[in-house]
């Protein structure tokens, strides 16, 4: 070394000496000799040249600290400190790194774009974000878009097990929520379809229990109707036989009271004995056709006075010889009409003496209940009169 550069050390040395002892001590122990220090400066260099120079400079105050790897690491601001839990806040098994969901905004579109975080919770792991995120928290947001849960940033991508210091060496796993919500979207449908397959064919169940229930209920009805129709069947039936009843009743009690009128007015005709004997004569043939009433009266009267009986007729008064009144006997009497004809002159003759009920019905043609009643007091009559030979 010449005398000019060791005068000219001399001198630079003498000068960095006073600069350190007008500075003061340095707090990070990181200014070489040479440079001047500037407190809380982030920036190194030179403000007029190089160290050899002797031109004043300024380094980083921030220390930087190297990993295990021996790379230097980024300092990292409480701002940027990624917020994590040992458990998955929601099913609290336990989170691994490579297992946390990370919360993403859109991905950059151009190569060099920083792609931004949408908030530094990794609270979750990877089956509860992605649960979450395709999960509507309100149905009027219909935006393909999900929020952090814990500070409700919006999310539009989720990242699994993502590591800055791997500065994408190691590949992590991405979904788009946008993408999850669509998945979802044909689930629900899925599921809306099966649900409403299930209504239907409940509601078809409904519907033919019902219609079964109106088919029994109305079967129940006709079948009641049908016992009513019988009850009221055997009721008419009923009814019937009773107005029936009533109304044969009500017949018998007309036809016995006709009768019992019948029987009074008979009995009224026959109550005086001569007229028993005039009928008495009429059968025994002793009235004539050129007789008159009181002729045949006369001879009604004279036969009661002489009391010979005048019929013969074994003793009792039958129907057969009562019914022969005013008939017409003999030869030829068959020809001529015979028993059916009536003697008309003997039948004036008796209606003229009072006699009218008497003949009527006795010379009726029809048997009937009248008819019977007259023979019998008549019968009575000629017996108790002694017309009849015993």
């Amino acid at each position: 070394m010449t005398h000019c550069s060791k005068r000219r050390f001399a001198e630079i040395a003498e000068t960095k000496m006073g600069d350190r002892d007008r500075a003061g001590p340095s707090s990070s122990g990181d200014v070489d000799l040479g440079f001047r220090h500037e407190a809380n400066s982030a920036e190194g260099g030179s403000a007029g040249g190089s160290t050899c120079s002797g031109a004043t400079g300024a380094i980083s105050a921030t220390k930087r600290v190297r990993g295990v790897d021996g790379a230097f690491r980024p300092n990292t601001s409480p701002a940027d400190t990624i917020i994590t839990e040992s458990a998955c806040v929601v099913c609290y098994t336990d989170l691994e790194p490579r297992g946390r969901a990370s919360f993403w905004g859109q991905k950059p579109s151009r190569i060099g774009e920083t792609w931004v975080r949408a908030c530094r919770h990794e609270l979750y792991c990877w089956e509860c974000a992605k649960r979450s995120m395709a999960t509507l928290a309100d149905v009027a947001d219909t935006r393909l878009r999900g929020r952090c849960p814990s500070c409700r940033a919006e999310v539009v991508w989720l990242r699994r097990g993502f590591d800055a210091s791997d500065r994408g060496r190691k590949p992590c796993e991405e979904v788009a929520v946008a993408d999850l919500r669509a998945r979802r979207a044909v689930e629900l449908a899925a599921a809306l379809e099966v649900g409403r397959a299930d209504t239907e064919r409940e509601q078809l169940v409904a519907e033919q229990a019902q219609a079964d229930a109106e088919a029994a209920l109305e079967m129940h009805e006709d079948e009641e109707e049908q016992v009513a129709e019988a009850e009221r069947r055997v009721e008419a039936r009923a009814l019937q036989r009773a107005w029936a009843r009533a109304e044969a009743e009500v017949l018998a009690a007309d036809a016995v009271r006709r009768l019992e009128g019948l029987g009074a007015r008979v009995v009224r005709e026959l109550r005086t004995d001569w007229q028993v004997w005039l009928l008495a004569c009429a059968y025994a043939g002793r009235l004539g056709a050129r007789m008159t009433a009181e002729e045949a009266k006369a001879a009604a009267q004279d036969a009661m006075r002489e009391g010979t009986p005048l019929l013969h007729w074994g003793g009792g008064a039958h129907g057969t010889f009562l019914y022969g009144l005013a008939r017409e006997y003999g030869r030829g009497a068959r020809r001529r009409g015979g028993e059916s004809s009536r003697c008309t002159w003997m039948v004036g003759l008796l209606e003229a003496n009072g006699l009218r009920e008497t003949v009527q019905w006795i010379t009726g043609e029809d048997a009937s209940d009248e008819r019977a009643t007259v023979e019998v007091l008549l019968g009575a009559r000629l017996v108790a009169c002694k017309c009849i030979a015993a």
